[in-house]
């Protein structure tokens, strides 16, 4: 009898992560938990605990001085300065913190962004998991929503963030399971199995950035940051400028 060959699966994963400073995740991670859930522990491997916490962050401007309210915790004013740099966002933004604390077998579930989100950012802090997103808006081939995909995943590392664009096109109602065994993407388009570690904990955080009078008049600038007009993204860089062109137009 001939030797049935197994199929090999690569054991590397497919992520588009961006790495948060580790100095800086690992301090923001404790200093959230702190600050919002200060007595919240994994009670054991089988916890299906999940606990939330929602703000809204607007910048006070006088004048031409931009400030934040001196009532928000240093874990917040820490988190959206570094980001606001990392992604070249205006101080005049608003925004929207979702903090969403999860135990290795809890399911737990986050919205879509409010329209005037010109930015969606998602931080993983801790440990790895899926995002499994399903669209929120109907799905065209005349319409750009989503970019066309009624499902995404998306495979998050711990300590990693990464960035969704404007409310059209990343729409999506977005779950993670709690079953500790799930399957997660790899490099050479197949899927492999991993488990959760027994002390798993994780941190996510959602922050949607608004459509602000800044950011509208540097919006050249912004584009810039996606890359060359006339580089690969050409097609991309093209619909989030006409998709953030119309919210300028209908916000401003």
């Amino acid at each position: 009898m001939k030797a049935v060959r197994r199929k090999v699966v690569s054991k590397r994963t497919k992520s588009n992560n961006i790495p948060i400073e580790p100095k800086f995740a690992e301090k923001n991670f404790e200093a959230l938990l702190q600050d919002f859930f200060p007595h919240k522990k994994p009670k054991n491997d089988r916890d299906r605990s999940v606990y939330k916490h929602e703000l809204l962050v607007k910048p006070v401007i006088i004048a031409d001085s931009i400030s934040y309210p001196k009532t928000i915790k240093n874990s917040i004013y820490n988190l959206i300065t570094y980001t606001k740099n990392k992604f070249k966002l205006p101080k005049d933004c608003e925004c929207n913190i979702n903090l969403i604390y999860a135990m290795r077998c809890a399911t737990s579930q986050f919205g879509p962004p409010d329209a005037r989100t010109v930015m969606r950012l998602i931080l993983n802090y801790n440990n790895n998991d899926l995002y499994q997103m399903e669209t929120a808006i109907p799905i065209s081939e005349k319409s750009n929503a989503n970019l066309g995909l009624a499902e995404r995943k998306l495979y998050m590392l711990a300590n990693t963030l990464t960035g969704l664009g404007p409310a059209q096109l990343c729409s999506y109602n977005t779950i993670i399971h709690g079953n500790p065994k799930f399957k997660i993407p790899t490099d050479d388009g197949n899927e492999r199995m991993t488990i959760k570690p027994r002390n798993y904990n994780r941190l996510t955080v959602v922050m949607d950035f608004y459509i602000s009078k800044e950011f509208a008049r540097d919006l050249d600038k912004h584009l810039k940051s996606l890359g060359d007009e006339n580089g690969p993204n050409r097609k991309y860089i093209m619909i989030v400028k006409d998709v953030l062109t119309k919210m300028i137009q209908q916000y401003l």
